[in-house]
């Protein structure tokens, strides 16, 4: 006997495998985005740190005024001269561009 087609066997063995390989490619291609998302966060802290500093560096006399910060070194808490910049200064005074969406 010679027929054409598939049997209903031989369907659901074929469901059934593309099911299985999706059901293994779903959790690596999750893990793929996670990666994705903390390699972005990461940019986008390494650009606001570079914006503070560029922001600090040209406002050095500023930096001085404000004797109010503490940081710890080594167990011990020294007073520093520091000045608190906010994200949003650093987007007004344009070290920070949130118009590239690249990152």
């Amino acid at each position: 006997m010679n027929r054409k087609g598939f049997t209903l066997i031989e369907l659901l063995a074929v469901i059934v495998l593309i099911g299985l390989l999706f059901g293994l490619a779903i959790p690596g291609i999750n893990k793929i985005s996670s990666n994705v998302e903390k390699r972005k966060e990461k940019k986008v802290i390494s650009l606001i740190e570079n914006a503070a500093i560029l922001y600090g560096q040209d406002h050095k006399t500023m930096l001085r005024e404000e004797p109010d910060c503490n940081i710890i070194i080594d167990g011990v808490s020294k007073e520093v001269y520091c000045k608190k910049v906010t994200v949003e200064t650093l987007i007004e005074e344009e070290y920070f561009d949130t118009t590239d969406n690249t990152y």
